[in-house]
């Protein structure tokens, strides 16, 4: 059955298509860029996992994509793999802004920009996928509970990133656009934080490694706030770089234990032996300047738990044919079971 998804309701405006590759649940579409080229304007598209990468893609329009999760917990787990996302913007009718992406395992993630302000694309949501890199050329990009393995590149005023887990290298933004928030997130390597004009709260940075790092986090940020964050395992008494380039904060709790659940030091990857929960005895329970919270698992809509990037829409988990042969005429009973994935 593909994806497993039950809408109940769908936007009467909007046309739900479905694309799969694996051929023993096939979609309306096998070929994802046929179908996105075949969508109108606010359509839906379901991507089914699959053994096999969708490939590179390019979204003119505004559209949805769910795709099945990066790490589905259910009977038949396989991710939906779109090795390249490209936004488009072509300045006539025709633009990407608006459009959202959900539960895919994405290699890279980028506009097609070409260095003129009014080919940007505005206003996307980047949730619950893993993802190598993100270049967010626009305003208004909501990048939140993914797993982001390499680097955000921003390029545009008024974004937020938030309840996401970092095993990358950086993030990078520009020295003109405002309002950069980055909230409740969990850093697990030695990130660059190469950010101008921003808000940085909440967060966990815990080098996840038998090793202590001496680390500034914060080296080549300009013009930006640190507040209400944890760091641990980094020797540096100032990593967030307070004091230098218009660098403030405060409310910062210095190398101390988060003590999530369970955090495997063995590799700096996010594995299901990771349970970024905190323990009750948290130096970061309640810690936040919201007083939530600090991490993935803090703020006003807390990551999932566990994390399997599986869609915040019905699924079916499990199918059994209770009466394998059938007479002419009798019923066949089947009993599914799905779960919401809020």
């Amino acid at each position: 059955m593909l994806l497993g998804i039950l809408l109940i309701t769908v936007a009467s405006f909007a046309k739900t298509i479905t694309v799969s590759n694996n051929p023993t649940s096939p979609g309306q579409y096998k070929d994802l860029q046929t179908a996105i080229d075949a969508a109108k304007a606010g359509d839906i598209l379901l991507v089914s996992g699959s053994a096999t990468d969708y490939g590179q893609v390019t979204i003119n329009k505004r559209l949805t994509i769910y795709g099945q999760g990066y790490d589905p917990r259910k009977d038949v787990a396989f991710p939906t793999t779109i090795s390249t996302i490209v936004l488009n913007n072509n300045l006539v009718n025709d633009t990407a802004s608006g459009s959202a992406i959900y539960g895919c395992v994405i290699s890279s993630f980028y506009v097609a920009f070409n260095g003129d302000p009014s080919t940007y694309v505005n206003n996307i949501t980047v949730k619950r996928n893993t993802i190598s890199y993100i270049g967010a050329d626009g305003s208004g990009w909501v990048i939140s509970d993914n797993i982001i393995t390499s680097q955000i590149n921003i390029d545009g005023a008024n974004c937020l990133i938030k309840n996401n887990v970092f095993t990358g290298s950086s993030i990078n933004n520009d020295n003109i656009h405002p309002n950069l928030i980055i909230t409740n997130n969990d850093f697990t390597s030695t990130i660059s934080l190469n950010i101008y004009n921003a808000l940085v709260s909440n967060n966990i940075f815990y080098y996840k490694s038998s090793s202590v790092v001496n680390y500034v986090y914060g080296a080549y940020s300009n013009n930006t706030v640190f507040n209400n964050n944890i760091y641990y395992n980094n020797s540096n008494t100032n990593p967030f770089n307070i004091g230098q380039n218009n660098i403030t904060g405060t409310g910062n709790i210095n190398n101390k234990n988060p003590k999530f659940v369970s955090y495997d030091l063995t590799t700096q990857q996010i594995t299901r032996n990771d349970n970024l929960n905190l323990q009750s005895t948290s130096p970061a329970k309640n810690a936040g300047t919201d007083g939530k919270d600090l991490g993935i698992y803090g703020g006003a809509t807390p990551a999932q738990y566990p994390l399997s990037g599986e869609p915040a829409i019905p699924q079916v988990k499990t199918m059994n044919i209770n009466n394998t042969t059938v007479s002419p005429g009798a019923v066949l009973q089947v009993q599914v079971k799905a779960n919401s994935n809020n």
